[in-house]
């Protein structure tokens, strides 16, 4: 954890199920799928263009991995949602494409800039996952979504962990002089 974002409030990837009062599993789990699916979806498409304008292959390297994960979450929740007799509704909001997209496809923006701002944005990596987790712990009809749910969030470990590391090992190495 960073020192900016020792301070900041705590930023979560799902904020929990909104909609009609005391949902069934089912319904908690649709909501999830779709929304959490829409946000892997999304970060899966701007990754691709922060790839193309990093200079540093370590960090594309490490990008090529995380937006394969992205994407393959999308798509597996995608899937069951559909399965589940779901719709896709969820969108992502318009003022977060436009802030997010050029951000991150920016070539005047340093690898470190971009790595510093999604490793502010998941503080915690536990607590940024915390409201899955808790949908994911409440699951006890469809076993199949939760395990495919907690797998996933595996994976999201793993590249917030991957984006923290790289993000101190190239601030260390802008701090070293010469």
């Amino acid at each position: 954890m960073t020192a900016a974002n020792a301070t900041a409030p705590q930023r979560y990837v799902y904020i929990g199920y909104r909609g009609k009062e005391n949902p069934t599993e089912r319904e908690r789990i649709l909501h999830l799928l779709d929304t959490y699916s829409t946000t892997e979806g999304f970060v899966a498409q701007y990754i691709p263009k922060w790839i193309e304008v990093s200079p540093n292959e370590t960090v594309q390297g490490g990008l090529r991995t995380v937006q394969g994960r992205e994407a393959l979450h999308a798509r597996l929740m995608k899937k069951r949602l559909r399965e589940l007799g779901g719709d896709s509704v969820a969108t992502i909001p318009e003022e977060r494409r436009q802030n997010e997209v050029p951000f991150f496809s920016s070539p005047d923006r340093t690898d470190v800039e971009k790595l510093k701002a999604l490793s502010d944005l998941f503080g915690d990596g536990g607590a940024f996952l915390s409201a899955v987790s808790d949908v994911i712990d409440h699951i006890a009809e469809d076993l199949l979504t939760k395990e495919m749910l907690r797998t996933i969030l595996d994976n999201e470990m793993e590249s917030i962990d991957w984006v923290q590391g790289m993000y101190r090992t190239l601030s260390a190495h802008q701090a070293v002089p010469g």
